[in-house]
């Protein structure tokens, strides 16, 4: 509990603690002397018990702050102070969140148990803790659904998992797979309809419509025609020019021509090579 989560006196604390009070006396005047049972000793120890039940249920429908406790299932405890269950389960949230986990790939949830300390009023939370995305290659990931991942013909990628779906998308940059569950289950206690996210590697077949996209791109984007048979490799193509040479200026413009149009990541050059008057290039993916 931080320095700023303090008790304060309030009416109804002080209402409580006046009752648990007149609790003691009440139960110490009938159970240390030889009171009758059903005497008026024992009739004010079960209309004090009954009064800081009531003084109980006013502190829980009030909004002071009070104490709760929290234990989640690994073990850890914290103690926190909120004005209401609601914001109890809040902070729980946030603390069970905030914990250490290692080696997550997949969502899964931990339990947390919470007990107000003045009121008795308890209650318990599943938490989901996600698995962070993996790194990118790039800035930061692009998540598509090309048609080569299967599912449904109109969603790419979908399919339907009890009453909800799995969704399958691929980042365009570096191929990692995310796979999102609307209809998961939790193993330890059984209970479905939550929301799981996973991350899977990339693989041959992601990286190599990378791959294609990327070339896809380059051809759409250079000023001069590409065809199939100008590949020569995996991100390699080379295209024969009409240009002099000897003209050494008009064959840098053209190299940079082609370089501003296909963007970075390509490497333009002459190959040295010629064919009548036309002269090769060399246009391959150096990243």
């Amino acid at each position: 509990m931080t320095e700023t989560e303090t008790m304060t006196t309030t009416p109804c604390h002080d209402a409580l603690e006046a009752a648990i009070e007149a609790e003691r006396l009440a139960d110490a005047a009938y159970y240390d002397t030889d009171a009758p049972s059903e005497g008026p000793e024992r009739q004010a120890s079960l209309a004090a018990a009954e009064a800081v039940a009531a003084a109980r249920r006013a502190l829980a429908a009030s909004s002071e702050p009070r104490e709760y406790d929290l234990r989640e299932e690994g073990g850890a405890t914290e103690l926190v102070v909120a004005t209401s269950l609601r914001e109890a389960r809040r902070l729980a949230a946030e603390w069970v969140q905030g914990g250490e986990y290692y080696d997550v790939d997949s969502t899964f949830w931990v339990t947390c148990w919470i007990t107000c300390l003045a009121t008795g009023e308890s209650d318990d939370i599943s938490v989901a803790i996600e698995a962070a995305a993996p790194d990118c290659a790039d800035e930061g990931h692009t998540w598509e659904s090309p048609e080569w991942l299967g599912g449904c013909s109109e969603n790419p990628g979908v399919w339907g998992h009890g009453g909800g779906v799995v969704i399958t998308e691929v980042c365009a940059h570096c191929g990692t797979y995310r796979h999102t569950d609307t209809w998961a289950q939790r193993r330890d206690t059984g209970e479905q309809g939550l929301t799981s996210v996973e991350y899977r590697d990339a693989d041959e077949a992601s990286l190599a419509w990378i791959q294609s996209a990327r070339d896809e791109a380059m051809i759409d984007a250079c000023p001069y025609e590409i065809e199939a048979r100008d590949k020569r490799g995996p991100g390699e193509y080379r295209i024969s020019v009409a240009v002099d040479a000897n003209d050494d200026d008009a064959c840098d413009a053209i190299v940079s021509e082609i370089s501003d149009a296909v963007g970075l990541g390509w490497s333009v050059v002459w190959t040295g090579e010629a064919n009548g008057e036309k002269s090769d290039l060399r246009i391959e993916w150096v990243g």
